[in-house]
């Protein structure tokens, strides 16, 4: 059996850990990946493990390394102009953040809303999509959270 080993030395299935993996990744969490289906986490234990994981990935200061900043770069950096009911502009200040600004868009469900989840074009901005959304503080305005 292969298996992976935590930074706090626990040892699990890595078949496990792949299925956990690829569950956040395609599925969301509280969801295993596997026969390309999304199957939903019963067993607590697994639940616990893929929060982990998640709460690593999250936190992890390489995340986009090639870029050289991190989730909470883009959080103070950048914010979203709102430019339609449904749409809105990812902006931010500092060059490093182009290949955000040029990916990256906002959407929001209707023009009430006020909350609005971040759309990037390609995988490289897959973690900033899955753990980050706007919240509007203005009419035009609004802050990136993740």
């Amino acid at each position: 059996m292969t298996s992976y080993t935590d930074v706090y030395g626990e040892e699990y299935d890595a078949l496990l850990v792949e299925k956990l993996l690829y569950g956040l990744q395609y599925c969301g969490f509280g969801y295993y990946y596997a026969n390309e289906a999304c199957i939903q986490i019963s067993n607590e234990n697994d639940l616990v493990l893929q929060y982990s994981i998640s709460n690593y990935l999250v936190n992890d200061d390489d995340m986009f390394e090639e870029y050289g900043f991190d989730l909470s770069d883009v959080e103070r950096k950048c914010e979203v102009f709102r430019y339609t009911d449904n749409y809105g502009d990812v902006e931010c200040r500092g060059s490093e953040y182009r290949e955000v600004e040029r990916k990256c868009d906002a959407y929001f469900l209707d023009s009430d809303s006020e909350y609005g989840e971040i759309d990037c074009r390609g995988s490289d901005f897959r973690v900033l999509e899955k753990n980050c959304h706007v919240y509007m503080y203005n009419e035009s305005y609004g802050d990136i959270d993740c």
